[in-house]
């Protein structure tokens, strides 16, 4: 009976794999050509602003439109981070030193009624990875968090430490890929806000889903798609009315 568990939850885990990436090779090339057609159209705009006077009526709507192609440049880059097709620069940095140097960043970024509070361990984490990939990465867990509150005010906590995982624990990631035993730096969030059922924590990296009326649902799954890339892990633990915890591990260096 074991046995035949086992092999149901085999081949749950290999259907899922196969259509998450029949999904990431389909947003990858919509990401793609959609980026080449924002190329061309806010070069177009940008030339046309730069030849304006600033007297001229149209240059507000003109401003606004390349405003909105950037924000769509935003939005294929979060695609390819899902497919795990972007463009990333890794190099070997103090991760503690990038969150102090975001703070200000993030905390604008989330609602005035949440309380972001960045307390990076102690000492340098030092780890290789695209600097802008982790800042995405650290973004969108705060915003989640911050939706997590609603209109209430709630106060959101970003963390850091040095972690020495082993297999068993580095099993229950919730990327496809299980990362090597190793030390990791732990990039943690943690709010009190309404918390997740089972289902919602299971969809919760799934592209397109959002809980959320106006919601994309490609901000967590960018996440996954970055970490994924990174040979790192996710692990989320979560309730209804208890809140949410997110730790992210990326592989450190010595």
């Amino acid at each position: 009976k074991r046995a035949e568990e086992r092999r149901l939850e085999l081949e749950r885990r290999h259907h899922q794999a196969r259509k998450l990436e029949t999904v990431g090779v389909l947003a990858a090339g919509i990401a793609h050509s959609f980026n080449n057609l924002l190329g061309v159209v806010a070069g177009g705009l940008d030339l046309s602003l730069m030849q304006m006077p600033d007297a001229e009526p149209l240059r507000h709507p003109l401003e606004q439109a390349l405003q909105a192609s950037v924000r769509a440049r935003d939005l294929t880059g979060n695609l390819l981070s899902y497919a795990g097709k972007g463009l990333y620069a890794p190099k070997t940095f103090d991760l503690n030193e990038l969150l102090r140097a975001k703070a200000f960043l993030f905390r604008s970024a989330i609602s005035r009624s949440a309380e972001l509070s960045v307390t990076p361990g102690p000492g340098p984490l030092l780890i290789h990875a695209d600097p802008a990939g982790v800042e995405q990465i650290a973004l969108n867990l705060i915003l989640n968090a911050s939706e997590a509150y609603g209109p209430q005010p709630g106060a959101i906590t970003l963390s850091t430490g040095l972690l020495r995982c082993e297999q068993g624990c580095l099993a229950s990631s919730r990327t496809e890929e299980k990362p090597s035993p190793g030390n990791y730096a732990c990039l943690e969030v943690v709010d009190e806000g309404c918390g997740m059922n089972a289902e919602t924590s299971e969809r919760l990296f799934d592209p397109f889903f959002s809980t959320k009326f106006m919601g994309r649902g490609l901000g967590m799954a960018a996440v996954k798609g970055i970490v994924q890339s990174h040979g790192g892990a996710i692990f989320v633990e979560t309730a209804p009315g208890r809140g949410t915890t997110v730790r992210v591990l990326l592989p450190s260096q010595p």
